[in-house]
């Protein structure tokens, strides 16, 4: 239980980072990396898409859209 809680902080955080500074590529590339590990991919989908916006040559955020699309 503990390391799920730890999850759940950690993707707070990460959206928090977000809303405070949108275009923040580090934390984008993470959380849409989390999305694609839990399987919600229509979330990563989005949450990648602006990372790419941000960072149009960045190839983790490419892979990890392609496996959530």
């Amino acid at each position: 239980m503990q390391k799920a809680e730890q999850r759940n902080e950690g993707l707070a955080a990460l959206k928090k980072a977000i809303e405070i500074f949108p275009l923040y590529y580090e934390a984008l590339n993470l959380l849409g990396a989390e999305y694609v590990k839990q399987k919600e991919y229509e979330q990563a989908v989005a949450v990648l898409s602006k990372a790419i916006e941000v960072n149009s040559r960045a190839y983790h955020s490419l892979n990890s859209l392609s496996v959530a699309q």
